[in-house]
């Protein structure tokens, strides 16, 4: 099924009409949204989607996680278009994290799996990868992570043409597909007021849907033991929609954050250094004080 949008971009540009609880770039959007005959939210807390910029390796929200100026369009597919943030904290300080991201619902089954592009990664790393997995390398622009027995199918989805595409120095793209969700994760916002912005953001959504569904159908185990279950979270930011079900689908990756590993190994590093100063003085007052 492929995605076939008459999008009139003009609301961004002159809002057709004006809501006073907004922010200008807030009032655009949701023009937007609705001039289109989609669905806006203002924005949410915690994110019930299972992508690696929502959840951590053990499953939990991320710290702060939130997510703002959702655009809901609905299906079939149901796509979601919006820009998220998180905070992971450095040495005592805070920092924020600032993603844009588009999460579209998958009926068939796709096995689980990550792609990293050189200019997304160059930008800003994703806070989490896939253990254990096979590393495909896509060229120069890129590398999948992804079972063994699904090599080849990532080889034949995720081609050069496409790589490429989603590797544009201007606008890159990372994709996950996990638990019945295609991802697409941009180191900047997307859910923005440049029409251009949309524009790349919905022809990179459409080829990476057409490339899975041109691809040879995957084989899944069917029995009871092997089965992975049916994708059960609603939308986010939107308690009456519908949960998704979609067919049985492969063992998901093991996913382990870097972020977190790379925060804990600094923080480490800072107290440690507290100590040693800290000793030092010690040192050096008790040589200088008379005996």
């Amino acid at each position: 099924m492929r995605v076939e949008l008459a999008v009139d971009y003009s609301p961004l540009v002159d809002p057709p009409f004006r809501d006073k609880n907004l922010k200008p770039d807030a009032q655009a959007i949701h023009a937007f949204a609705v001039t289109n005959g989609w669905e806006y939210y203002v924005g949410t807390g915690s994110q019930p989607l299972p992508g690696v910029l929502f959840r951590d390796e053990r499953g939990t929200a991320r710290h702060l996680q939130r997510a703002g100026n959702l655009v809901r369009i609905p299906g079939p597919p149901l796509i979601e278009i919006g820009n998220c943030a998180y905070s992971h904290t450095v040495n005592l300080n805070v920092f924020s994290v600032t993603w844009g991201y588009v999460a579209c619902a998958l009926t068939d089954p796709t096995p689980e799996l990550v792609v990293e592009t050189s200019n997304a990664r160059r930008a800003r790393e994703l806070p989490a990868l896939p253990v254990g997995a096979a590393q495909v390398a896509l060229g120069d622009e890129g590398t999948a992570y992804v079972s063994a027995e699904s090599v080849a199918w990532v080889q034949t989805v995720f081609d050069p043409r496409l790589v490429r595409l989603l590797n544009d120095p201007s606008l890159p793209f990372d994709v996950q597909i996990s638990q019945g969700w295609l991802f697409l994760y941009c180191p900047a916002e997307l859910s923005v007021t440049a029409p251009a912005v949309w524009q790349r953001t919905f022809a990179v959504l459409e080829a990476v849907r057409a490339a899975i569904a041109s691809a040879a159908p995957l084989e899944v185990p069917s029995t009871d033991e092997k089965r992975i279950g049916r994708a059960t979270a609603s939308a986010p930011a939107d308690p009456g929609s519908t949960p998704l079900v979609v067919r049985d689908r492969p063992a998901p990756l093991v996913i382990e954050d870097r972020s977190g590993r790379n925060t804990r190994r600094t923080a480490w590093r800072y107290y440690a250094a507290v100590v040693v100063v800290f000793l030092l003085g010690v040192i050096a007052v008790a040589a200088i004080l008379p005996r």
